[in-house]
């Protein structure tokens, strides 16, 4: 092999390193950013405790696709849940207003602690349909708010 060659098949390379980190710079996450802000908390202190369902199957009793937690330190949390599919989601959360981890109820198994669902929807005995509390994740960012009643 001769240099010259030998050099045509570095810079080559090279290239085409460069051309893949500048692609890369470009788009470095293909799915959107999922954003949950919660509103109308009224009592600042614990943690929120998120349950993230992909499906209406997970949704009725299933795993969830992932959870996440947050502090409360006010009457509003954000929280960046980072990159997802496109898709549809519906959000299960609780105010673990005493930090111990566990949603409190009472002796027939009532929350005794706040509980919110996406869409801010609520059920009749129970959680909301996946119907109403199912929202959109398209191609871009999304910022999804949920309110406490």
């Amino acid at each position: 092999m001769t240099t010259l060659t030998l050099t045509n098949i570095l810079g080559a390379a090279a290239l085409a390193l460069v051309a893949t980190a500048v692609a890369a710079e470009a788009d470095p996450s293909p799915n959107p950013v999922l954003t949950l802000r919660v509103e109308q908390i009224e009592q600042a202190q614990g943690r929120l405790m998120i349950a993230v369902f992909s499906d209406g199957e997970s949704w009725s009793g299933g795993q969830p696709a992932f959870t996440a937690s947050a502090a409360v330190e006010g009457s509003e949390v954000e929280l960046e849940l980072g990159a997802v599919p496109a898709g549809e989601y519906g959000v299960k959360l609780y105010h673990d207003v005493d930090g111990d981890g566990e949603l409190d109820t009472n002796l027939v198994g009532i929350p005794t602690e706040p509980f919110a669902f996406s869409n801010s929807a609520m059920g009749s005995f129970g959680p909301p349909a996946w119907e109403a509390a199912a929202f959109g994740v398209g191609e871009d960012n999304t910022v999804h708010t949920i309110s406490f009643r």
